[in-house]
């Protein structure tokens, strides 16, 4: 009797035994599975802030100025291409694709194995949302009449090329032209202020062949492209800037040699 019972005591305390290390393991796996969770909500939190802050880089990418806060002036455009360069013209764009070009002016030309005619023109980007900006064009003709564009360099306005000098026997054979037709190429609002500032201009006697970009500061920048014609017959071209203030007053701020070989 006194050893049954002993046995009874023995099996009792090893059932109790069982029964804690099955609570304790219990306990064990809540609190992996609490661990887990936080971190998996640590993970989550972690993830939308770094998808916050990827949508703000990409909202402050977006509102970044392109061309240094100039706009490209669409509205002032006044050709100086004649009803031959533009049937030529049209002739060599037939199949271009890409940009949308209307001739401005022939800048130059340059024989070869025919001519390359350098012509500027603006265009559109034939997208969805068309975005107007201002091209240098070579088209080659053949000699036996063959046209094709071979050469499109959009003018970034906020880093348009110049140069020291330009010499035309050092040009790389291109003969200049300069504006010589009666095209008002200024807006109404810049005529009066290019008069005055071309009058008081030290440099060269400037005329203005296109208007490529406005910036509005306490007054408006005008960014144009003109050309200039010494006594001996050269023609140079320039980029020139024309501060007018609110008051209409002129100033050419700024006078350089436009680099037209960095763009053919």
């Amino acid at each position: 009797m006194k050893q049954n019972r002993t046995k009874l005591i023995m099996v009792a305390a090893m059932a109790s035994c069982i029964a804690l290390a099955a609570v304790l393991a219990g306990c064990q796996s809540q609190g992996n599975t609490s661990s887990n969770g936080t971190s998996s909500g640590a993970t989550s939190s972690s993830a939308s802030s770094e998808a916050a802050l990827s949508d703000e880089q990409s909202s402050s990418s977006a509102a970044q100025p392109v061309t240094g806060g100039w706009e490209v002036a669409t509205n002032a455009v006044a050709s100086q291409i004649t009803s031959d360069q533009q049937a030529s013209f049209a002739k060599a764009a037939e199949g271009y694709v890409g940009v949308s070009l209307q001739p401005v002016a022939l800048l130059g030309t340059q024989v070869v194995a025919g001519t390359n005619s350098v012509y500027l023109c603006q265009g559109a980007t034939a997208t969805q949302n068309p975005e107007p900006g201002w091209y240098v064009v070579v088209v080659h003709e053949d000699l036996d009449g063959n046209s094709s564009i071979t050469s499109v360099e959009q003018i970034d306005l906020a880093d348009v090329k110049t140069a020291d000098r330009f010499e035309a026997g050092l040009a790389g054979g291109w003969q200049l032209f300069p504006n010589e037709s009666d095209a008002v190429v200024l807006p109404e609002d810049a005529l009066g202020a290019w008069a005055q500032a071309a009058d008081a201009h030290e440099g060269d006697l400037l005329t203005p062949i296109a208007v490529l970009g406005t910036q509005v500061v306490a007054g408006t920048n005008y960014l144009v492209l003109a050309s200039s014609t010494d006594g001996a017959g050269a023609t140079t071209l320039h980029l020139a800037m024309l501060y007018a203030d609110l008051e209409g007053n002129g100033e050419i701020t700024d006078d350089a040699l436009f680099d037209l070989l960095a763009y053919v």
